[in-house]
């Protein structure tokens, strides 16, 4: 990992992880995010912490959620639009969401389209206008994938 992410012994705080996922939420919220969508970015950083993965957990991502809200580059209610699609992928307006919601827009309609097809198919997301904004640590959608999508 970059030494400059990692969280130093001295500097770190330990926290519940369920508290840390409902304060997340709330701010996410307070960002004008859906309870759905600010429930599953909250979710994606706080996973991140709980592995170790520093770099992309509460602790280094949630500030720069929070200016990328306040300085509008991202929208916390986009509409997202499937513009163009095949059988195996989509073509997605992102509206300039964040790609915590994005990204596991994406992974819901795979999961979707998916079903009764009887292989492990995958629906894949080519972004296109409106391209999403930061998605978190994207290994976290395929673990909620394989253990059911909430």
């Amino acid at each position: 990992m970059l030494e400059h992410f990692h969280v130093a012994p001295e500097d770190e705080v330990r926290v519940i992880p369920d508290a840390l996922n409902r304060t997340v939420t709330d701010v996410f919220l307070k960002m004008g995010m859906s309870v759905g969508d600010a429930e599953l970015a909250s979710e994606v950083l706080e996973s991140a912490d709980v592995r170790g993965v520093d770099t992309h957990g509460v602790s280094n991502m949630l500030r720069r959620y929070v200016d990328m809200f306040n300085d509008k580059l991202v929208n916390p209610t986009p509409e997202l639009k499937i513009l163009r699609e095949t059988p195996s992928t989509a073509n997605v307006d992102a509206d300039e969401g964040l790609g915590c919601e994005v990204h596991g827009y994406g992974h819901r309609e795979g999961q979707e389209r998916g079903h009764g097809r009887g292989d492990d198919w995958e629906w894949s997301t080519l972004w296109h206008d409106g391209l999403p904004r930061n998605a978190g640590a994207a290994s976290r959608y395929d673990w909620l994938r394989d253990h059911g999508w909430r």
